[in-house]
């Protein structure tokens, strides 16, 4: 799952992906750590909430796009899960989209494979343990002097960090 979800946010714009069961509990997400994993956790239970309300149906596509000021919130449905992507609102969508659709595919394939076995009757069928995010993949030595070189996905990183500017909010979510 890790692999896929490092392909998401291979993608530019991207700051952030996750795949979670249809129940909302993550099951492995690509966040960088400055993400508050309450508030991750929180985010997958509304984007279940949401598809569970929606309930797609063959006349409806099962993308679900949360646009806010800054970023934008996208989440697919594959059977007995979702995946979903956090992105500046400037993200090229069309690209976005066709990622999500086969990262759904790959991910429907992953998820098969590690199915748990049904559980005996009377018995409650195991659930996968949560899976945070992966090990970093590449660390500055300890003691370097050479900063690690910045992108627009670290600058929104950044931003998304600090919270909102002094002296004054960010208002209400836009929803056009």
């Amino acid at each position: 799952m890790h692999a896929v979800l490092g392909q998401l946010n291979g993608l530019p714009g991207v700051a952030g992906s996750l795949v979670c069961a249809d129940d909302g509990r993550v099951l492995a997400h690509a966040f960088p750590a400055i993400f508050d994993p309450a508030a991750i956790q929180e985010a997958a239970r509304a984007l279940s909430d949401a598809f569970q309300a929606l309930e797609p149906t063959s006349e409806v596509d099962d993308l679900l796009d949360l646009r806010f000021k800054d970023v934008r919130l996208l989440g697919k449905a594959f059977p007995g899960h979702l995946v979903a992507v956090l992105a500046s609102r400037t993200t090229n969508l069309q690209l976005l989209v066709l990622a999500l659709s086969a990262a759904t595919a790959k991910l429907e394939r992953v998820a098969v494979a590690v199915a748990p076995a049904p559980a005996p009757e009377g018995q409650p069928a195991a659930r996968p343990p949560a899976v945070g995010p992966p090990p970093p993949s590449h660390r500055a030595a300890e003691g370097s002097r050479v900063a690690a070189p910045a992108t627009g996905l670290e600058e929104l990183r950044r931003r998304l960090a600090a919270g909102p500017p002094a002296g004054g909010g960010r208002g209400p979510p836009s929803t056009t």
